[in-house]
């Protein structure tokens, strides 16, 4: 998927030499929010209802996608900021706090699931929030992690598509997700840059 910025929003072509358009939720969006639909209860009554409201208040940041018509939302996904405790023997025997984002929302409409329209719309999104993140987040604020609260029939596909592991293991929450990260933290610099302080001592 091959994207460029235009103005406020970003023009997406995909594979089958359609375009998408994806930007930020807006007021405009209120009647066509309501048509959205994902088979998710959850996911549906947050664009329905909550995804406009924690925008503007900054709580999440809501990006939609719609058909290169502008008319339909065909996907949204939401990122927010977090931070989590966690132990990690390599940077010493202190308990941390890793600086995240999360992705929060993540979902596509019924009519664009599954590689209906001969392309996989969910893979190539996660894969640009991912880029983004990298590219346009952690290079300008502190970020060590991505993570997301995995459907369980979702966490094969998080860990063989991309790479995400448990923060702790796959037990589910309350909430019948699992916690998953992905770290994007250049590890391999971290090391050597110890191994410089070490030989100074």
């Amino acid at each position: 998927m091959y994207c460029r910025n235009e103005n406020d929003r970003t023009i997406c072509e995909i594979e089958t030499q359609q375009k998408i358009i994806i930007r930020d939720i807006c007021s405009d969006d209120i009647d066509r929010l309501r048509l959205f639909s994902c088979g998710n209860e959850s996911m549906n009554n947050y664009i329905h209802r909550e995804a406009l409201l924690n925008h503007v208040l900054g709580e999440g940041i809501t990006r939609v996608v719609l058909d290169e018509n502008g008319k339909d939302i065909i996907a949204y996904f939401t990122l927010k900021c977090t931070s989590i405790k966690f132990e990690d023997p390599e940077m010493g025997d202190e308990e941390r706090e890793i600086p995240c984002v999360e992705i929060s929302r993540l979902a596509v409409c019924l009519s664009w699931q599954n590689g209906t329209n001969g392309f996989h719309l969910g893979t190539s999104l996660v894969g640009y929030i991912i880029s983004t993140i990298k590219e346009e987040i952690a290079s300008r604020v502190g970020c060590r992690w991505i993570t997301i609260h995995a459907v369980q029939e979702r966490i094969k596909w998080y860990r063989e598509q991309f790479n995400f592991d448990y923060i702790i293991d796959d037990t589910p929450d309350e909430f019948g997700t699992v916690s998953m990260f992905l770290d994007i933290s250049n590890l391999e610099a971290y090391r050597k840059i110890c191994g410089q302080l070490e030989s100074i001592k």
